[in-house]
């Protein structure tokens, strides 16, 4: 498995320190962008440290490299997400290696073009939350759809009171517009008081606008909203496995192991190592700080890892054993 982050810098002397995609939010700041490979249980295994504004598929090359050519492993899976996987790498960097194979996901827009064609069909959900299916657009490929109902469920509800709350401040404005005394009037004006309440809740595609000289109405664009809806909770994976190497629900479990790597991250930068912000100025002392947080990291996932296996586990006096 493997994944990318990255983490701030305090200073703007470090020669790896650039401004690129702030995951930590701190304006201003420079960053260290650092990719993680993990074994399929989730223990660290490699560390290294990149640019700050280096993208998460440029730093993929060296990694298979890494693994391929240092380590002498010919034949792996490997498990990241779309941001890494994208459809320019695959094809670049990983199709052409035998030996090579792959599970990462789809974007949302890859989803919604299958979903318009109707290669995923979602009234399957209604019975099951995970179908398999192929498409042209991916040769060579598995699909695999899932859906978590738990997640549609959020969406839905937040979609709806997001939209509940642009309504009220729209209605303001109706409001406005209709009042007897210094009613507010003027396409330019109505459109300028819309224009911010929708920029503000960044809605404009849900609602078609109608606004004259004299007022404003709105509807919701329900057949839009419908579509939304019902991908709500549904993501898509790739892989070039065959379903005798791993079958569907094998597959959908090895991705989600992508939270073990996501768990290390935090275990990196918050909650055990709170190694940010990074105040070295030199690249190598980066990658040293970060390689030797790493040895505790595996220290501490091995702890974990004890701790919740059964073997660990004290055995239980049975109840009622008539000794």
């Amino acid at each position: 498995m493997y994944d990318v982050t990255s983490t701030y810098l305090e200073g703007n002397g470090c020669e790896l320190g650039k401004y690129g995609y702030n995951r930590d939010k701190k304006k201003g700041k420079t960053q260290i962008v650092f990719g993680l490979l993990c074994s399929a249980k989730g223990c660290p295994i490699a560390v290294e440290v990149f640019e700050g504004n280096t993208s998460d598929g440029a730093t993929l090359s060296g990694q298979i490299e890494k693994v391929r050519k240092g380590w002498g492993i010919e034949n792996v899976v490997w498990v990241s997400d779309r941001g890494i996987f994208t459809n320019s790498k695959i094809k670049e960097l990983v199709k052409p290696l035998e030996g090579l194979d792959y599970i990462t996901g789809l974007t949302k827009p890859q989803i919604r073009k299958l979903a318009e064609v109707e290669v995923i069909q979602l009234g399957l959900f209604e019975q099951v939350n995970l179908v398999e299916f192929e498409s042209e657009d991916y040769p060579d490929e598995r699909l695999i759809a899932c859906r978590n109902p738990f997640i549609a469920q959020k969406n839905q509800l937040q979609r709806e009171a997001l939209l509940e709350a642009v309504e009220k401040e729209l209605d303001l404005i109706v409001q406005a517009t209709q009042r007897e005394k210094r009613a507010l009037k003027g396409q330019d004006k109505i459109a300028l008081r819309v224009g911010k309440v929708l920029h503000q809740f960044k809605v404009n595609k849900y609602y078609n606008l109608e606004i004259t000289e004299e007022g404003f109405s709105y509807q919701r664009k329900l057949e839009l909203i419908a579509q939304e809806t019902a991908l709500d909770g549904v993501y898509v994976l790739r892989t070039s496995l065959e379903s005798t190497l791993m079958d569907a629900a094998t597959t959908v479990k090895a991705y989600k192991s992508l939270s073990q790597v996501e768990e290390a991250f935090r275990c990196y930068k918050s909650i055990d190592l709170k190694v940010r912000p990074i105040y070295h100025y030199k690249g190598d002392r980066v990658n040293w700080t970060l390689d030797k947080e790493k040895q505790i990291c595996v220290k501490l996932t091995q702890i974990k890892f004890e701790a919740i296996s059964p073997l660990s586990q004290p055995e239980k006096k049975l109840k009622n054993s008539g000794s």
